[in-house]
């Protein structure tokens, strides 16, 4: 076998390699879904990185209240969901998020140690 084939043979496997793993496609440089607290009276939740146009299910419990609202992701994957509830600096919040397209994210937040029983 020639030099010339033996680098060509590299070259195929090396760039092979690279198209399998998605380096460099941008297909691994995706973020995953996540949310955070764009307000906290009333409560404001803000998703990212789901998928474009998605419809989305968020549900948010503060203390022992929970409530649901559905929702549809911008073009770019993004939404804000308002709540009729607060959530003061004393209470637990939690949110999940499901989407349509199988998107998932969770957020979760304690009470400040100042509100804990001594």
């Amino acid at each position: 076998m020639s030099r010339t084939a033996i680098a060509l043979a590299a070259v195929a496997a090396a760039a092979l390699a690279l198209a399998l793993s998605g380096v460099g496609t941008g297909v691994g440089s995706s973020q995953r879904p996540s949310l955070r607290f764009a307000q906290t009276v009333p409560l404001h939740i803000a998703g990212s990185h789901f998928r474009a146009r998605e419809r989305v299910r968020v549900t948010a419990t503060v203390s022992d209240t929970s409530r649901t609202r559905r929702v549809r992701a911008s073009g770019k994957g993004s939404f804000v969901v308002v709540f009729a509830i607060g959530a003061g600096r004393c209470s637990e919040v939690r949110a999940i998020a499901v989407g349509s397209g199988g998107s998932r994210a969770t957020l979760k937040r304690l009470p400040s140690p100042a509100c804990l029983p001594a």
